[in-house]
């Protein structure tokens, strides 16, 4: 058993002899993390307990890609959690535009972090109905940074967004 990689469309990278980017991985300091903090990044070529070998496979050719560790800096940004259409307030708006962005083709978050109301760490239908519950039916308020625009530390990506 072993965990594969696998891009079938990148055949330009291999054989000629140069060196190509083939995955950008983006790390995030996880919800311990504390914004302005270093934390080591390591590599290794297996998951888990016993270890499963990671392979990277590329037009069905394992290549042995070249891994650097070092630290990553914990980034923070400033948003108010909830406020997925990004107007500065919480209300009605902000679950219907998470419902359009996710089911009808809408504009997506400029601020995914500021949308994960539920803080959850991805954006989904639990969100819209998270925001609802919270309007509506006396449902708990979003986590922080709620319910105020403050920093946090982000794991989805969100430019400063208070106004």
């Amino acid at each position: 058993m072993r965990a594969v990689i696998d891009d079938s469309d990148l055949s330009a990278a291999l054989g000629t002899g140069l060196n190509q980017r083939l995955l950008t991985l983006a790390y995030g300091g996880g919800p311990l993390a504390v914004a302005g903090d270093v934390y080591p990044l390591e590599f290794c070529d297996n998951l888990g307990q016993p270890p499963v070998p990671i392979a990277l496979v590329v037009n069905g050719q394992e290549v042995r890609p070249a891994m650097q560790s070092g630290f990553v800096l914990a980034n923070a940004a400033s948003f108010q959690r909830g406020d997925s259409n990004f107007d500065g307030e919480i209300n009605l708006t902000d679950g219907i535009f998470t419902l359009e962005w996710l089911f009808l083709g809408g504009r997506g978050a400029a601020c995914p972090d500021a949308a994960d109301a539920d803080s959850s760490r991805g954006v989904d239908i639990g969100d819209a109905i998270y925001t609802f519950n919270f309007l509506f039916l006396g449902g708990p308020e979003p986590p922080a940074p709620f319910p105020e625009c403050r920093s946090a530390v982000i794991s989805l990506g969100c430019p400063n967004a208070c106004h």
